[in-house]
């Protein structure tokens, strides 16, 4: 039996849109820490199912949240998502009172660093090799930046469900792809997922 502290009432979900609560609490966990409030410019670099559901927990803040990528697919899911969403450019330079990085990479990582403003806050989300994860100290000590890093989540369960009840339409495309247990080793082999932002699994 489940312990009842765990366990949180899921009232008028499916269970394909609850169990969406797991994805998404990365998101609200790395909002929660990287302390976004009303008003916020937010930047997210990536715009995989960790950064949808990273712009999802910033925008229900009240930030206002553009997401990049290097993928026009995974652009074009961000805009369907209702989100703005484009390459990064110069133009976004040194503007974003928080800017989240969900790639990994080195070249995200600069990205990120070189879009947050003087005294904003750098959120490292994504899980690469200490060989990608590079910043920059010295410009981090300059211009004041607050770096937190984000692995895992805690306490997040219940936001994670009001943030699904809020968004349910626009949280679509997390539940594009379905695949039975059974098919599932297949499914995994092939790679299929890559072609979705999430895939739900049913079990018999």
């Amino acid at each position: 039996m489940h312990p009842a502290q765990f366990t949180y009432a899921a009232d008028a979900l499916s269970a394909d849109e609850a169990c969406l609560a797991e994805p998404l609490s990365v998101g609200v966990y790395a909002v929660r820490r990287a302390q976004v409030v009303l008003g916020d410019e937010v930047l997210v670099i990536g715009a995989g199912p960790v950064g949808l559901a990273t712009a999802f927990a910033a925008e229900a803040q009240g930030a206002v949240v553009t997401l990049t990528d290097i993928d026009p697919k995974r652009l074009a899911t961000a805009i369907e998502a209702g989100f703005s969403a484009t390459t990064f450019a110069m133009e976004m330079v040194g503007i974003y009172d928080a800017v989240f990085e969900c790639t990994g990479t080195q070249n995200g990582i600069h990205d990120a660093q070189q879009a947050v403003r003087a005294g904003g806050r750098l959120a490292l989300i994504g899980m690469g090799q200490p060989n990608t994860m590079q910043v920059n100290g010295l410009d981090l000590n300059m211009r004041g930046i607050t770096v937190v890093g984000i692995f895992r989540y805690a306490n997040t369960y219940p936001s994670a469900l009001a943030l699904i009840r809020r968004y349910r339409e626009r949280l679509r495309d997390f539940q594009g792809s379905y695949v039975d247990l059974e098919v599932l080793p297949e499914f995994l082999a092939n790679r299929a997922y890559q072609d979705h932002v999430k895939t739900i699994v049913h079990l018999p």
